[in-house]
């Protein structure tokens, strides 16, 4: 037998093929298919293909979630699922030489996108994206962003209206989170502030952290960390921010047993000075208790029109008399613990919370000293406040009477 070799195979493919056409022209004149468009609207088309052996409609229904062939000779339905639609899909279109161009559907400009077609069956979030006219490349097509348009459509038409786009970042995730844990209402006005502050960086931990840990009121809450910020010169919202306002909250709640101001209209001032006040607190705070229940101060406690006198409830209340008047009394807690002297405030009736003198009284029931700030003395008018209160009280005035 004659050894076969490579060349004995090797041929002209396309020589034969013109051959072959030539003994068989019959088959170069196949029956014409014809390619017919019978329905389209904003989301959904019907194409018709026809030929001497054949009519069927590709029914392309995303309105309905409905795919299918149908063999109009016969009657036959193909469903079109992930599995089959590849195939199917191509055996309709494979004798298409040009696109059929539609004027109406607003997803697909052309029926050539085979695989646009697949994606729609095999992927329930791109019907969703198609039924809400949600096509524009503005809006996130991930499934997360997804889930939050189908998890409240009302909202997310105010997100995208607002700022012309969406996607699920911190800031959307705030948003709805707000929407979630109080309501629409809430939601509606935080979108207005963030468009009206350009605002950037909310992280949605912090802000669920804040509104939890603080009991902070939702609507002031919001206002200050975007119109409050904006008017301290805070442009963006970033970690830094919101870890320098949750300390100067956590110093606060810690001196005091309660945060006192929520919403300073200077963060970074006053946490520098609740900062200050709180080293001193850290140093004296195992006489915390001393100022618990201390009835002989409160008894002393009095008031009129213009002036009252004030305990102090624990030591971060003197801590914070000694960073007002710049003074030094802050080194009396020790001893204030200790039974030795007692510290209390005067200030004005209408301002409680502001200092204006600070006065001891001893053990022996004598007022010893009083000063106004930084040590300065005070008043004529302050002094007779205070020998009338001294009297009622049943106190001894020791202090030299000066007046500035």
């Amino acid at each position: 037998m004659e050894k076969l070799k490579v060349k004995d195979f090797i041929i002209d493919l396309d020589e034969i093929k013109k051959d072959n056409e030539k003994k068989n022209p019959a088959k170069r004149n196949k029956s014409s298919v014809d390619y017919s468009l019978k329905l389209e609207n904003d989301m959904d088309f019907v194409v018709n293909r026809k030929s001497s052996k054949q009519d069927k409609d590709l029914v392309f229904l995303v309105s309905q979630e409905l795919f299918y062939i149908k063999d109009n000779k016969t009657s036959e339905i193909t469903k079109l699922n992930e599995h089959n639609a590849s195939r199917n899909i191509s055996s309709f279109i494979r004798d298409l030489n040009e696109p059929i161009v539609f004027q109406k559907v607003k997803w697909m400009k052309k029926l050539w996108d085979k695989e646009g077609m697949v994606e729609v069956i095999k992927n329930p979030n791109r019907v969703f994206i198609i039924q809400n006219n949600l096509e524009s490349p503005n809006i996130s097509k991930d499934s997360y962003t997804i889930d939050l348009i189908k998890k409240n459509k009302k909202l997310f038409n105010l997100i995208f209206s607002t700022f012309n786009s969406f996607s699920r970042n911190s800031i959307v995730d705030s948003i709805y989170y707000v929407c979630d844990k109080f309501n629409y209402n809430n939601a509606e006005l935080f979108v207005k502030l963030l468009k009206q502050t350009n605002m950037n960086g909310y992280y949605l931990d912090s802000i669920v952290k804040f509104i939890e840990t603080y009991n902070c009121d939702i609507n002031t809450f919001l206002e200050y960390i975007t119109i409050g910020f904006l008017r301290q010169g805070i442009t963006s919202i970033d970690n830094s921010a919101f870890y320098a306002y949750q300390d100067y909250l956590n110093m606060e709640k810690e001196m005091y047993g309660k945060i006192k101001n929520k919403y300073p209209k200077a963060l970074k001032t006053e946490h520098d000075i609740v900062a200050r006040k709180y080293d001193y607190w850290y140093q004296y705070k195992d006489d915390l208790t001393c100022f618990d229940n201390n009835e002989k101060t409160k008894s002393w406690e009095y008031k009129n029109k213009k002036y009252c006198i004030v305990a102090p409830q624990c030591s971060a209340d003197v801590l914070d008399e000694a960073i007002q008047q710049n003074n030094c009394v802050a080194s009396y807690i020790s001893r204030i613990a200790k039974g030795e002297t007692n510290i209390l405030f005067m200030r004005l009736t209408s301002s409680p919370e502001d200092s204006l003198v600070t006065i001891e009284v001893n053990k022996n029931n004598e007022v010893c000293q009083v000063y106004a700030y930084n040590n300065t003395l005070t008043s004529k008018e302050e002094n007779k406040f205070i020998e009338q209160w001294a009297k009622d009280k049943g106190l001894t005035i020791t202090y030299l009477r000066r007046e500035n």
